[in-house]
């Protein structure tokens, strides 16, 4: 006569502390998931600002080549016109970057008339916050700043040569900062302090 085989179940306490060891894995994994992307929308939107205020600089330095051998932009005159996309300062004939708070207009496009020998200036509006999901916390140069860049390369201001302005994007989760310096000679390098070095790595004049 063979022996009885067990057919005990789990009992409903076994049950409830399987569940709950799911429950604290499965959240775990989600917690880890939203941080990961999270940190990678922080990177991706700083990255990106790096990439486009580069841009404004290479295209100060086309400006400059169409316009003449200057300092700045000044004194183009009609040769130079601000699109419907920036902000029209005509006593300024410069490829701005203007800050207000996370979001940023920064210079995206040139168009050159041969007919008219003019240059138009296009703009696109760069919104932090946005690409950052809403997520992150921003030390930028305050509302109104503006700087750019003088045909040359050089940082500059409406008021002349640029101090070295600091961009920072910092993740409240898990405290990392993302930040990036430009230094009066043009030079863009990673920074991740106001106070301190001015670089992160020490870079050419």
């Amino acid at each position: 006569m063979g022996g009885r085989r067990n057919t005990r179940g789990f009992t409903l306490l076994e049950l409830v502390i399987v569940v709950g060891i799911v429950a604290i894995v499965v959240g775990l994994a989600v917690f880890q998931f939203n941080q990961s992307r999270r940190r990678v929308s922080i990177e991706r939107a700083m990255s990106d600002f790096q990439g486009r205020v580069l841009r404004a600089q290479s295209l100060a330095a086309v400006a400059g080549s169409r316009l003449g051998p200057v300092a700045d932009l000044a004194g183009a005159g009609a040769r130079f016109i601000y699109g419907p996309t920036c902000t029209n300062q005509p006593a300024q004939q410069q490829l701005w970057i203007r800050f207000n708070g996370a979001t940023v207009e920064i210079p995206a496009q040139l168009t050159y008339n041969d007919a008219t020998d003019q240059l138009t200036v296009d703009c696109e509006t760069f919104d932090l916050a946005a690409l950052t999901r809403g997520l992150a916390v921003f030390n930028t140069p305050a509302a109104g700043f503006v700087f750019g860049f003088s045909p040359n390369g050089r940082a500059i201001t409406p008021a002349g040569p640029a101090a070295p302005i600091f961009v920072e994007v910092a993740n409240p989760a898990d405290f990392k900062t993302y930040a990036f310096r430009v230094l009066p000679s043009g030079v863009l390098c990673p920074a991740t302090a106001v106070g301190g070095p001015l670089c992160d790595e020490e870079v050419g004049p």
